[in-house]
C-alpha cells in the first residue's frame, strides 16, 4: 500500500506535468501536434502512467485532443486563460438573472482570451462544504489565473479566503448605478398614469442620497412629495418578510394612499405582493409597482409589475474586461458602473 508521502509526491508530479503540458499547448497554434509521448516522457522526466493521467485530464478540460494512433493535438480552448466564476446565490432562489449572467460569461469569455468555469458554492446561509472544498483544491492546483465573484452580500471570511489564494480577484467588478433606480422607476410609473408615488428602499448600507434622488425624481415629473412615502427598509433577513412587514405597516399608516410604488429589491417586492394580497389591495388596479426584478417575478409570477433590469450581456462584457485587466496587473480597485434600463429594452434572456 503506497505511503501518504508517496501519494502526495505522485500528485505533485501529476500537477506539474499538467501545468507544463498546458503551457506547451498554449504556446502552439490551435490544432498543432505535441511531441510524441515517448519524447514528452523524456523531456518531463516522469513515468508514462503519470503522463497518461495528465493527458487524459487535459482532454477532459478541452485543452488537448487525443487522436488514436496519431498523437496529441491542441484545441482552440488551449489558447484561453482559465478563470473561475465563484458565486454564492441568494438564500431563497437562483433566478433567471443569475442564469443569464453565467451563460453570458461563458459565451463571451473567448472574446477576451478567457475560459470561464462556473462554481456555484451554495447559498449565503448554507454554503456547500464539498463544493467549497473542491473549488479551493482546484485553485491550489493552479487551475485558474484569476477569480471572478459577484457575491453582493458580505460572507464571513469569503473575500479574505480568496485573497489568500494569491490570484487576481475581481470581486463585484460591476455594480448597478443606484441613481438610475428612482428616476427610471418614477418615470415609468408616470407613463402608466400614476400621480402619487411612494418608495420602499431596501439597502445593505446607509444611503443618505436615496431619498434626495427620490424627491428629485418626483420634482422632475411635477409630482407631490410626502415624507412618509419614503420607507427605508433595514437589511433584515429574510428580505421577503422585511418587505411584507414594512409595506403593510406603511400602508396602514399612510393617510393618503399612493397609487404607485418604486421598490429597490425583487425579494422585497415579493413580500409586498403577499402583503397586498392579504390586505385586499388590487395590483395593478389600485397600486402599481416598479422594481429592480428578475424575469421570473415580473413575467411569470406577476406580469403587471414594471421591471427594471440591467443588460446582462453588457454586464458580462464589463466583468470580463475587469478580469482581463486584473490578470495583466491593473491595480484599479474601482468597480464599473452599469445603469438600470426598462426590461423591454434588454435582450439578455434570449437563448
Amino acid at each position: 500500500m503506497p505511503s501518504r508521502k508517496a501519494s502526495h509526491d505522485s500528485g505533485r508530479r501529476h500537477e506539474r506535468v499538467k501545468s507544463e503540458l498546458r503551457k506547451l499547448a498554449r504556446s502552439l497554434e490551435p490544432g498543432s501536434a505535441l511531441p510524441p509521448r515517448s519524447e514528452l516522457v523524456h523531456q518531463l522526466r516522469v513515468a508514462r502512467a503519470t503522463l497518461t493521467r495528465a493527458v487524459q485530464q487535459l482532454e477532459t478540460e478541452g485543452i488537448l485532443t487525443i487522436r488514436p494512433r496519431v498523437g496529441l493535438y491542441t484545441t482552440e480552448r488551449a489558447r484561453l486563460l482559465n478563470v473561475a466564476f465563484a458565486q454564492y446565490w441568494e438564500p431563497y432562489n437562483l433566478d433567471s438573472f443569475d442564469l443569464a449572467l453565467m451563460a453570458a460569461l461563458t459565451r463571451n469569455g473567448p472574446d477576451y482570451g478567457l475560459f470561464v468555469e462556473v462554481h456555484m458554492l451554495g447559498t449565503y446561509e448554507q454554503p456547500d462544504k464539498d463544493r467549497l472544498a473542491a473549488f479551493h483544491r482546484l485553485v491550489a492546483a493552479r487551475r485558474y489565473v484569476g477569480i471572478l465573484s459577484m457575491t453582493s452580500r458580505p460572507i464571513s471570511g469569503w473575500r479574505a479566503d480568496l485573497e489568500k489564494l494569491g490570484l487576481p480577484l475581481a470581486f463585484n467588478p460591476v455594480i448597478i448605478d443606484p441613481s438610475s433606480l428612482e428616476e427610471l422607476g418614477v418615470s415609468l410609473l408616470c407613463r402608466r398614469g400614476c400621480g402619487r408615488i411612494a418608495m420602499l428602499n431596501h439597502i445593505e448600507s446607509p444611503d443618505a442620497a436615496g431619498e434626495r434622488r427620490y424627491r428629485q425624481a418626483l420634482q422632475n415629473h411635477s409630482l407631490p412629495y410626502q415624507p412618509e412615502w419614503y420607507v427605508l427598509i433595514p437589511d433584515e433577513l429574510p428580505w421577503e418578510l422585511a418587505g411584507y412587514r414594512h409595506f403593510r405597516s406603511a400602508w396602514e399608516k399612510w393617510t393618503r394612499k399612493p397609487d404607485g410604488v418604486v421598490s429597490s429589491n425583487d425579494h422585497v417586492t415579493q413580500g409586498m405582493l403577499r402583503a397586498a394580497q392579504d390586505m385586499g389591495i388590487n395590483i395593478p388596479g389600485e397600486l402599481q409597482i416598479a422594481t429592480h426584478a428578475n424575469r421570473g417575478l415580473s413575467q411569470f409570477t406577476h406580469p403587471d409589475i414594471v421591471r427594471l433590469e440591467v443588460d446582462v450581456q453588457r454586464m458580462a462584457q464589463m466583468m470580463l474586461e475587469k478580469m482581463r485587466d486584473k490578470i495583466k496587473g491593473d491595480r484599479d480597485k474601482t468597480s464599473a458602473i452599469i445603469k438600470l434600463i426598462p426590461a423591454e429594452e434588454t435582450k439578455q434572456y434570449e437563448s
